[in-house]
């Protein structure tokens, strides 16, 4: 008898308000149903540039006449309200901005995140 293998563990750390931390958790959940891989945010604890969540994922690309694979990463940054955006130095990946400032719900916070992640 096999078992289905297992795919993610999220290891996040939610920091900000409630609303802030419930679009990380979205966020994570949205991305990995995308087939993104959510990285281990526990990591990045003691480092001052640290974002709200780091996605990534293995594509396949044509490079010419050959086909190559690589890896697309984002660096998520949920904007809220209360929270100012951060404009990292030089981050190692394209940062992708979640802004839910204008979202009265969660259900509207939902929406926002699904359309923000490609």
């Amino acid at each position: 008898m096999s078992r289905e293998p297992l795919r993610t563990i999220f290891h996040l750390v939610c920091g900000g308000g409630e609303r802030h931390q419930f679009a990380i958790a979205i966020a994570a959940i949205i991305s990995a149903s995308k087939g993104y891989r959510v990285s281990d945010m526990t990591r990045y604890t003691q480092s001052p540039y640290q974002p709200d969540l780091i996605i990534s994922k293995q594509d396949r690309f044509i490079d010419g006449p050959r086909r190559s694979t690589k890896t697309v990463t984002y660096w998520v940054e949920v904007i809220d309200t209360s929270d100012p955006p951060r404009e990292f130095v030089r981050p190692p990946a394209e940062v992708l901005k979640i802004n839910i400032s204008k979202a009265k719900t969660l259900d509207e916070c939902v929406d926002i995140v699904k359309r923000s992640i490609p």
